[in-house]
Formats: C-alpha cells, sequence, structure tokens
C-alpha cells in the first residue's frame, strides 16, 4: 500500500451522505497508529440529521490512545446542505499548524505549537516523537451508521435516509 504522507494539502471533492444517524467522514489516520500513538485529523465529519444538513466537524485528535487524547476542533457551518451538491473539503497540514477548508474558504485552523497539546503527560504518545502530527497518515473515506457521534442510541429506520451514500469526485495530495 505504500507509505502514507506528512504536511501538504489534502483535498477531497465529495458529496455527502444524509439520513438519520448516518455519519459520512473524510479524515486522516496516522500511520503509527498503535497501542501508545493516535493521531487523527478530521478534515469533515457530518451528521446526516436533517436539522444539521450544513453543519460539521473539523478537529485534530492526538495522543496516547483513543481515550486518553488531546483534541482541538469546531463545529462549523458550511454554505449549503452538504449533501445535494459537491463541495471541496481541505486541510492544509504544515509544521505547526492546521488549516481547515471548505470550497477553499477558511473555517478553522489550530496552532500545532499550542502547549496544551503536550501539557498532560498521560496522553502524550509513548511511541515516535512527542510532537504532535509530524507522523505520515492515510486517507480515510468512510459512511459509518450510529456511534457514539449521536446523542444516545435511538431506533433508525433506513427508509428515513434521503441520501444514504457519500459520493467522491475526487481525491488530490499537494506536497512541496
Amino acid at each position: 500500500m505504500g507509505a502514507g504522507f506528512t504536511y501538504g494539502a489534502y483535498v477531497v471533492r465529495a458529496r455527502l451522505a444524509r439520513g438519520d444517524h448516518l455519519w459520512p467522514a473524510i479524515w486522516l489516520m496516522g500511520d503509527e497508529h498503535n497501542a501508545c500513538r493516535y493521531e487523527e485529523i478530521d478534515i469533515a465529519e457530518y451528521r446526516g440529521q436533517a436539522s444539521e444538513y450544513n453543519q460539521l466537524e473539523q478537529a485534530a485528535h492526538w495522543g496516547r490512545a483513543w481515550y486518553a487524547l488531546t483534541s482541538k476542533g469546531a463545529k462549523v457551518t458550511g454554505p449549503a446542505d452538504l449533501s445535494l451538491g459537491f463541495h471541496e473539503y481541505a486541510v492544509l497540514w504544515i509544521p505547526g499548524r492546521i488549516e481547515y477548508y471548505i470550497d477553499n474558504n477558511l473555517y478553522f485552523f489550530t496552532s500545532l505549537e499550542d502547549p496544551s497539546w503536550t501539557s498532560n503527560p498521560d496522553k502524550i504518545p509513548c511511541s515516535g516523537t512527542p510532537i504532535p502530527f509530524n507522523e505520515p497518515s492515510r486517507f480515510i473515506l468512510n459512511v459509518a451508521v450510529g456511534g457514539n457521534f449521536f446523542d444516545g442510541f435511538p431506533p433508525m429506520d433506513p427508509n428515513t435516509w434521503t441520501k444514504p451514500t457519500m459520493e467522491i469526485d475526487w481525491v488530490r495530495v499537494y506536497q512541496e
């Protein structure tokens, strides 16, 4: 499968799935993901509920394991219903900073030099470097159903899913 990528611009042109409890996501997972190192950059996480048709989350998670993380993120309002048309979801990952874009507009950024990333010794990975987000990552594009991204686990009815697929037009990685 080859090596992942470190730093650069990661861009996906996609039309997101829509329906109660659908969870389309475009994200990066660190290659060194193991029992003692976890890196995740969420370019776009979307709840398919009708009441949140233009809302998505953009975030970065780094630490020892999925249950011992430092996270920085934001819930942002996109330009329209993200399931009706194609949009470009991008992250610019450079040393010291991660910037998140929708259709070439900056929506969120986080400084990787913020001391809170490394202030809790119980969350610092015990493998790789003790610096957040400087190891190779790979793309993951998926649609999950249910899970802890939603409040509780109410019954789901797939007949209410108005668009149960995520369509990907293209994926691009730009590096110097």
